[in-house]
């Protein structure tokens, strides 16, 4: 007998609602992130603002389509539901190293240097250089960036079950035999 999830955790209202919200709070956060710390890679990339972009699309073709009036619609939230949970997946991936990074240089950011060797720049044979750019670590960024991620950990699940909530509603479970 195959495992049925209960309508409950296929809610597309809810579902959206919540991407909605995930999708405010990581464009929000990473222009906080951004702003805190400008030169840091990670923040650079700006997976905060492309993927807050896609999850409030994805939540408002959801929550639109979640009556099963709109058969294009829910064709559109059933694609932008997986690429939400990819998005949500480099979200979560992306400031984890982030945190990882500040973390293992916490005490001393520039510690990083490379040799030059003497024929290619006049300098010294072993000169040593500090590696541009360092890593730049504050309670504010380890704060921005820690909401960022816990945004992509629990968009990974609300995708998934979204993408569910969307097949129900295109394929309904057969009606029980009247008796």
């Amino acid at each position: 007998m195959p495992a049925l999830i209960p309508a409950s955790l296929l809610n597309m209202q809810f579902h959206s609602i919540t991407n909605l919200a995930l999708g405010i709070i990581c464009f929000v956060f990473q222009i906080a992130a951004l702003a805190s710390s400008p030169h840091d890679v990670y923040e650079q990339i700006g997976i905060g603002f492309w993927g807050g972009i896609i999850l409030i699309l994805t939540a408002l073709a959801a929550y639109k389509s979640s009556t099963g009036e709109a058969p294009f619609l829910l064709g559109c939230s059933f694609v932008l539901s997986i690429f939400a949970f990819f998005v949500s997946f480099s979200i979560m991936c992306i400031f984890a190293a982030s945190i990882d990074e500040m973390k293992r240089y916490s005490s001393n950011p520039c510690t990083g240097n490379f040799t030059i060797p003497a024929d290619i720049v006049k300098c010294q044979a072993g000169d040593t250089f500090p590696i541009p750019p360092c890593s730049y670590y504050s309670s504010a960024h380890l704060g921005f960036d820690s909401i960022l991620l816990i945004c992509g950990i629990i968009g990974i699940p609300v995708n998934i079950l979204l993408v569910m909530g969307v097949i129900t509603v295109y394929n309904p479970a057969p009606a029980a035999p009247a008796t």
